[in-house]
């Protein structure tokens, strides 16, 4: 074997062994890897066991609050309970609201609308139906309209 040939099977052999290494390195970070997710397995296993078993208490408390008051059978609204007798004999006593007011928007300047008709955010309350506003609105003799 001439020296050149012993010197290159020598760098391949060292070659050899340093891949080896890395080798061997990176199986053993893979283990440890390995190793962590299956401990982390093992912990999201435990946490969902323990989740079902809170599931499993809520349905039973659940279920026990239904069956200690169950919903009602017919389709009907449920009427509230009876006011105690001096709540309903107040209540029955108190009178009907006298008015009725309702308040909508003025027309305002819209399309087609020029600036003199009318005020933008004038409003109309009506009383029963009648113009409040028309009704406070009156004309002067000198035709110019007073507002009350």
């Amino acid at each position: 074997m001439s020296p050149e040939k012993f010197v290159e099977d020598t760098e391949i052999v060292e070659a050899i062994k340093a891949r080896t290494e890395e080798i061997e390195q990176r199986h053993e970070t893979q283990k440890q890897q390995i190793e962590t997710l299956q401990q982390e397995v093992a912990t999201l296993k435990q946490q969902f066991t323990e989740m079902q078993e809170q599931q499993l208490q809520y349905e039973q408390q659940l279920q026990a609050t239904l069956v200690l008051h169950p919903a009602p059978t017919s389709n009907q609204p449920q009427q509230p309970p009876l006011p105690p007798p001096a709540v309903a004999q107040a209540a029955a006593t108190q009178a009907a609201p006298f008015l009725t007011i309702t308040s909508e928007q003025g027309r305002g300047r819209g399309p087609g609308r020029g600036r003199g008709r009318g005020r933008r955010h004038e409003r109309h309350y009506r009383i029963h139906g009648m113009d409040f506003w028309g009704i406070l609105r009156q004309v002067s003799s000198d035709g110019d309209i007073i507002e009350l």
